[in-house]
């Protein structure tokens, strides 16, 4: 079979493989230039980034002891309304034992003067 990469042949460009040859490489040094940019900004000093950084875990951290802080102080509220609420519950139930204890005096003390009228009408 014969090599016919060894030939060289000469083929004309016409304006429209002109214009594509341009274009593509008009595309290329774009590219290039698109990239440049991008090294150019992605290359500046680290310290930068290493300030940036920095700063955020300073608030990072300033935001967590804040909610650590206030769920602190969130919990303390809670147990303290907690013991008024258990206190409360206990004073309104002395209050009721005492009410009833009360009552229940009354009661015998009505109870035993029946009695005692009663008594009194038997013996008379």
């Amino acid at each position: 079979m014969p090599n016919y990469n060894k030939y060289e042949s000469h083929i004309p460009m016409n304006a429209a493989a002109i214009i594509r040859e341009e274009v593509l490489v008009q595309k290329q040094i774009d590219e290039e230039k698109r990239i440049m940019k991008e090294l150019e900004v992605n290359m500046r000093d680290s310290s930068e980034f290493k300030k940036w950084q920095t700063r955020e875990r300073k608030k990072d951290e300033i935001n967590r002891l804040t909610h650590i802080h206030k769920k602190k102080v969130e919990m303390e509220l809670a147990r303290e309304n907690g013991i008024k609420a258990v206190e409360e519950e206990w004073r309104k139930k002395r209050e009721n034992v005492i009410k009833l204890k009360k009552e229940n005096s009354k009661k015998l003390n009505q109870r035993a003067k029946k009695e005692e009228k009663i008594l009194k009408r038997k013996v008379n």
